[in-house]
């Protein structure tokens, strides 16, 4: 009876130690490489006959997995590489496998004699789940130029305003019917430094859980390793996995998430 007590004992002690800060449940090595994902090789573009038209085309060739999908907004995704029934203007490539991984590239699509551009679009931040952002869209063509973005309705006024954060794509068209695109995105501008640091400090860089004493945990004092893993803690922050003892407030989580879609960056 004492030898099978010892042992239940020594189970339970391992078990803790597995099921502790290192479990599962906390953003680890799990997290998949993307070192050997999706390249991609060219774009193939045919450019529109004339500005009204929208017989343009692109044609996406990419190395990597065989379950590829492919999207010229970044947002909607399809099986095929060739894109038919596009207008002028930029697009932005992005190719995505099956593991989530993305490789991105920039194309524009032409028309002949058209003289409308777009020089530059400047973006303020939305704040964190707020809509305060505004763009402001500089170009130059024949005639009055329109603006609109996301297939809304077109305004002579070149600033938009209430903006959320995300992408966007901003069409600018000429007193001749000429138009051209091109993406922008709005960022929260939520900080890592006056933001979201903090919230790791008194939550996860703790004693044997990502302080780096843990091997088998990343280490948090060290940017990369919180950039490598932002969608795992993200994902776990917003489901109450992370932190595995505590919890965050609500505020706490929509600040991790809005600096994990602003691209995790070290602001």
């Amino acid at each position: 009876m004492k030898r099978i007590l010892i042992a239940n004992v020594a189970m339970l002690l391992l078990l803790l130690t597995f099921f502790g800060c290192g479990s599962d449940s906390d953003p680890g090595p799990s997290t998949p490489s993307c070192d050997n994902g999706p390249v991609i090789s060219t774009v193939d573009s045919q450019d529109v006959s004339d500005c009204q038209s929208n017989d343009g085309q692109l044609t996406i060739a990419a190395t990597g997995s065989s379950a590829l999908e492919y999207s010229i907004n970044g947002t909607d995704f399809q099986d095929s590489e060739t894109f038919t029934g596009l207008g002028s203007g930029e697009y932005q490539i992005t190719v995505r496998d099956n593991l989530g991984c993305t490789a991105t590239s920039t194309v524009t699509i032409s028309a002949p004699a058209s003289t409308v551009a777009i020089s530059d679009i400047s973006a303020t931040n939305s704040g964190c789940e707020q809509s305060n952002a505004s763009l402001t869209i500089t170009a130059t063509g024949q005639g009055d130029l329109t603006f609109s973005i996301n297939g809304g309705s077109a305004q002579s006024g070149n600033t938009f305003t209430g903006l959320a954060a995300g992408n966007y794509q901003v069409s600018v068209a000429d007193g001749n019917g000429c138009s051209t695109s091109q993406s922008a995105k709005v960022l929260t501008g939520v900080s890592f430094e006056s933001q979201v640091k903090s919230i790791f400090v008194a939550n996860c860089i703790l004693s044997n859980c990502h302080n780096g004493s843990n091997a088998a945990l990343p280490d948090y004092n060290d940017f990369d390793e919180i950039k490598n893993h932002a969608a795992d803690i993200k994902a776990r922050t917003q489901s109450g996995n992370m932190p595995q003892n505590g919890s965050l407030t609500q505020e706490e989580k929509d600040l991790i998430a809005c600096w994990v879609d602003d691209g995790a960056l070290e602001n």
